[in-house]
Parts: C-alpha cells; structure tokens; sequence
C-alpha cells in the first residue's frame, strides 16, 4: 500500500476481480464511514481486499468457494451506458469458474449497497439486503 498525501493507494490482485487495479482511498472516504454515510465503491473493494488477505488467501477451501465481482466495471451506471463491457467482464469471469464458485457482488441501486451472491452453474442468485424490501422494489436489478 502506498500513500500520496492524504490519499492511500492499494494494489488489488488479479485473483480478486480477475483483473490488476489500483484502488484509491482519501481522506474523504474515511470520512463517510465515520460519518456512516454512503460508501463509495474505494471503501467497498478495499474491505473486500480486507476478506481476501484475511480468509481466502493461502486458503484453498475458501478461495475454491468464493469469487468477487467488481462494482467498478459492472455499477448501474455501466450497464446502462456500456451493457456489452459489463457483459463480457461478467461471462469472463463466470467462464473462470470452477465446479463451486460463489460470486459476490456489492451493487449500489443508488444510494443503498445490495449483495449479490451469483452461482453461475445452479443459475441462481441470492439477493441480500441489509433493509427490509423486495428486489422488485428496485427496478434497475431487473435489467
């Protein structure tokens, strides 16, 4: 982990989202957990580096089981702007799977965060919400 001034920089493995990235978290972050404010996706990939280094690294049981999904390259946003490269991102990293994967995926409807958990070979998707609601209550996870 580097830090640029007020900024921390944080190297995220290619085992985590199936690509190499450079999370960026500022002050300003810290702030909006204190705060218990909106989390930004910085916050939220780099608690998930937090259960990477924590439970899955060197932990074959585990990293055979669990899969995370990357809220900065398939967010509601992309999918509306640029459906075809959150597809692709979504089938690569589906296509890795083994026999038993989970994927996890933080997704923002807007201003709440929702997880996700994807088995792409039973072709089921667990929804979990920390609030009380339907997913139909959320028009845009129907796209």
């Amino acid at each position: 982990m580097a830090t640029a001034g007020a900024i921390r920089l944080l190297d995220m493995e290619e085992d985590i989202f199936g690509y190499s990235c450079t999370e960026t978290i500022g002050k300003e972050d810290l702030e909006h957990i204190f705060r218990h404010q909106e989390l930004g996706v910085g916050v939220i990939h780099t608690y998930i580096r937090f259960l990477y280094d924590n439970f899955t690294r060197g932990n074959d049981q585990l990293s055979n089981r669990f899969r995370f999904v990357s809220s900065s390259l398939v967010n509601k946003a992309l999918i509306c702007r640029e459906p075809d490269s959150c597809r692709e991102y979504l089938v690569k990293r589906f296509m890795a799977s083994s026999t038993n994967n989970l994927y996890l995926w933080p997704y923002n409807s807007g201003c709440h965060w929702l997880l996700l958990a994807i088995d792409p070979l039973k072709e089921v998707v667990y929804f979990l919400n920390s609030i009380d609601g339907e997913w139909t209550n959320y028009p845009d996870m129907k796209q």
